[in-house]
């Protein structure tokens, strides 16, 4: 199983931040869609995921799969109600409101 690569680099090869200001209501849009798009994006591997974790055989997980747990549990996701990726990007995806 390959996983797709990160849409999003964060402060690769950079010095964190000590003192991060507060993101902008699109930014934190913009954090919460790129994760939607990376759950859809290794449906297949997220659902296995979530599986292991389940049954206890989860043991370690690297930071990407970190982000996608948090995401899940602190979101509450539901994958009995998504049948494939593409619903359960139609439902997490937030739009812009105008």
């Amino acid at each position: 199983m390959q996983r797709r690569q990160r849409i999003v680099f964060g402060n690769m090869g950079g010095i964190p931040r000590e003192d991060p200001k507060p993101l902008s209501i699109e930014e934190q849009n913009y954090k919460f869609n790129t994760l939607v798009f990376e759950i859809a994006a290794n449906w297949e591997f997220v659902l296995v995921l979530m599986s292991r974790m389940s049954s206890g055989n989860l043991k370690s997980v690297d930071p990407m799969e970190r982000d996608w747990l948090n995401f899940i549990l602190e979101n509450q996701v539901d994958f009995n109600k998504c049948e494939n990726s593409d619903q359960f990007i139609e439902t997490w995806f937030k739009k812009i409101k105008e």
